[in-house]
């Protein structure tokens, strides 16, 4: 069978079909995905095309209206190990193709939006049930997202967070202020910062490798919440730095004068 797909912006990412309905009736032996993509903005004329078994490009699982996967073809990893096992799941049961979704959400903290059927429900992950190596992943993304929120004093702010945590990867977290800021403060010099520039120190390895990413939506993502217009935009590791630096103007200025250090981001990286 083949599964047809498009994209004007040049990118290889798209949402598939359903995951709790079968793709089609028909008992295909297997399905490929035939994925055409042209650059509309830079004046494109013609469409590249490329092709891959529809299971080896569902690298993930969304859930929006109803959960459906994440088709990358530009992705190395996948939520199936064969083309067996997307066939076992087309024939599942729907109980047991909850099961499926509960488990690959929970496993891997991908990405998806509210979601919720009174026949066909799929409950939240809680956050304190995740991995070390999760939770670390979610920390830096936020860390790197929400500089403005986070670093905000006296008090920081994590409605967005909050947010960000459920409609991004359909988690919830009961306790989002102590994933950064519980404790108080930090020493530094004799002089005191707020925890949370403790908790970017800390995090900073895998935020400069966060920066590094080449995932177009992620990188918007960020500019956006950065309130960065397409005209600002330089890199966005220096952009990043920038941010970090505008929050310590505003609110350690004080403090970073106290231990000679002219900018936050050379505090914290």
């Amino acid at each position: 069978g083949i599964e047809l797909k498009s994209r004007n912006n040049g990118s290889w990412i798209t949402l598939g079909g359903s995951v709790i309905e079968s793709i089609s009736q028909d008992n295909y032996e297997e399905i490929y995905l035939l994925f055409a993509s042209f650059n509309k903005k830079k004046g494109d004329t013609s469409y590249k095309v490329r092709y891959k078994p529809y299971w080896q490009a569902a690298d993930a699982i969304k859930v929006t209206h109803s959960p459906r996967f994440d088709l990358n073809l530009d992705s190395s990893q996948s939520v199936f190990n064969s083309n067996e096992d997307y066939r076992s799941l087309r024939n599942m049961k729907i109980e047991d193709k909850l099961n499926f979704i509960r488990h690959t959400l929970a496993q891997n903290a991908t990405t998806a939006t509210w979601y919720t059927n009174p026949e066909k429900t799929v409950p939240p992950t809680i956050f304190s049930t995740l991995s070390k190596s999760q939770k670390d992943k979610l920390k830096a993304e936020i860390l790197l997202l929400y500089p403005r929120d986070l670093l905000r004093q006296p008090r920081a702010n994590y409605d967005r967070i909050t947010n960000y945590l459920l409609s991004q990867y359909f988690i919830v977290n009961t306790s989002t202020r102590d994933m950064f800021t519980a404790g108080g403060t930090i020493d530094i010099k004799g002089v005191k910062f707020p925890k949370i520039v403790d908790r970017y120190r800390k995090n900073q390895k895998a935020i400069l490798q966060l920066l590094e990413t080449t995932d177009e939506s992620f990188i918007n993502m960020a500019y956006d919440l950065w309130g960065y217009t397409q005209k600002q935009r330089t890199t966005i590791k220096s952009d990043f730095f920038h941010v970090i630096d505008l929050c310590g103007t505003k609110y350690l200025s004080e403090n970073l004068r106290q231990i000679s250090v002219a900018k936050l981001s050379a505090l914290l990286f």
